[in-house]
């Protein structure tokens, strides 16, 4: 399992389905969602759920009040603690402990400020542990959470400056993450992602700095406690001899491999996952066996395989791609619905099922899931409602959670009922 990593501060998810319309009849093989509940507002969105099926999510009420959620059992969403009562919080994610998980967010304080959380969801109506920032800091986010509790994010000043920071488990004391003399600048660095170790001396981070001449440097922590290190410029013959740059490295997983971005040439933007310890890498080269020379990886598994968006040479539009860069550089399509414009994979299971949203071509939204070599799955909205979205997928990749508007119109979190692993 990779720690999952969420910006901390605001809360979009909630309209993403405002503006759908009536869904038409699907003719695909479809599991169902089940409803969280209403317990903790009227409008609901689920933003992340673990192996042991914990969900957690977000939820306005009456009022307009945003507040944070966990449902252990399926359709008995329970709300958490705020910092200051009545006061807005907002959930980002969970980690993947089966006996004792913890989510990160954020709430406001006395002075309406945002400050960084961790919840223990098993007692949830306990207050959040509030993450202290480093010294001469306003304020902490926490971007990351791995099963031991180890969480990552940075520490922002009066100025709005940045510096990455991690906790560890249980702790409110910010330890900054410290860069490499010369090259960079502490201050301009952002952590993306940790993996699962079990104590900082076996943790790895990955995120981006910029150098002495302000150019994005994607970078490795090889533990939490040194220096950060720059990863290799890949190289891509096909672009003209050109190496990459201005990379971005968004995700580490279990076996040390990261996933992300780079530039090459003129007007090409790949997908790239680099080796452990950051010294090769790989670059989704071709679609099919054909160029698409502008791709984006989504997310990796544990065994570094990669789901990602793609622009073929005659769609103006991003279609979902399935790659395994084990096995060389051409990923392979994944087929949409009929009638659907676009489609955006969320996250891939260790199973290497993958969870997709599609926009069908009447401006609706379609959740879906897809095993390479399978076929596409749908997981049709409430009660013969209108729109649903996926939102996360367990690490796992059994379980589905996201967001459904029924008949109604209402926004409700929802996870798959699945009986078994799909």
């Amino acid at each position: 399992m990779f720690a999952r990593s969420f910006p901390v501060g605001h809360a979009g998810a909630l309209s993403l389905l405002l503006g759908s319309v009536c869904l038409p009849a699907l003719t695909l093989p479809a599991l169902a969602f089940t409803s969280e509940g209403t317990a903790a507002g009227s409008q609901c969105i689920a933003v992340d759920v673990n192996d042991s099926k914990v969900v957690v999510g977000d939820c306005l009420d009456a009022s307009g009040k945003l507040g944070a959620f966990v449902a252990s059992t399926a359709g008995m969403e329970l709300p958490l603690a705020p910092l200051v009562s009545n006061f807005n919080c907002f959930i980002g994610g969970l980690n993947n402990d089966p006996l004792s998980p913890k989510g990160i967010g954020s709430c406001q304080d006395a002075n309406h400020a945002g400050q960084a959380v961790v919840w223990a969801l098993s007692t949830p109506g306990a207050l959040p542990l509030q993450l202290q920032p480093l010294f001469l800091g306003n304020h902490a986010e926490a971007h990351a959470i791995n099963t031991a509790g180890l969480v990552a994010g940075v520490s922002v000043n009066s100025n709005g400056d940045v510096s990455p920071a991690y906790w560890a488990s249980g702790a409110t004391a910010a330890k900054a993450l410290r860069s490499g003399s010369g090259l960079l600048s502490i201050n301009n660095c952002s952590v993306s992602d940790i993996n699962n170790g079990a104590t900082p001396n076996t943790t790895s981070a990955v995120g981006h700095c910029r150098s002495s001449a302000g150019l994005p440097v994607a970078v490795l922590w090889p533990r939490l406690t040194l220096y950060a290190e720059p990863l290799t410029y890949p190289e891509y013959p096909e672009s003209g001899g050109y190496f990459g740059d201005n990379c971005h490295v968004k995700q580490i997983n279990l076996s040390g491999q990261m996933l992300g971005t780079c530039e090459f040439g003129q007007n090409e933007v790949r997908t790239v996952r680099w080796a452990a310890g950051g010294g090769s890498a790989v670059v989704l080269a071709t679609v099919n066996g054909a160029a698409a020379t502008h791709n984006s990886g989504v997310d990796m598994n544990d065994a570094g395989v990669v789901t990602g968006v793609y622009l073929s040479a005659n769609s103006d539009f991003n279609q979902p791609y399935s790659w395994d860069p084990n096995t060389g550089t051409d990923a392979q399509s994944i087929p949409g619905p009929s009638r659907s414009n676009t489609g955006t994979p969320v996250a891939i299971g260790n199973n290497n099922r993958i969870l997709l949203n599609f926009e069908l071509s009447t401006g609706v939204t379609q959740a879906s899931t897809y095993k390479p070599g399978g076929s596409l799955v749908a997981d049709p909205p409430l009660d013969g409602g209108l729109s649903d979205v996926g939102v996360a997928l367990s690490p796992n990749g059994c379980q589905a959670a996201g967001v459904s508007e029924g008949s109604n119109q209402a926004l409700t979190a929802v996870v798959e009922n699945a009986l078994s692993c799909p």
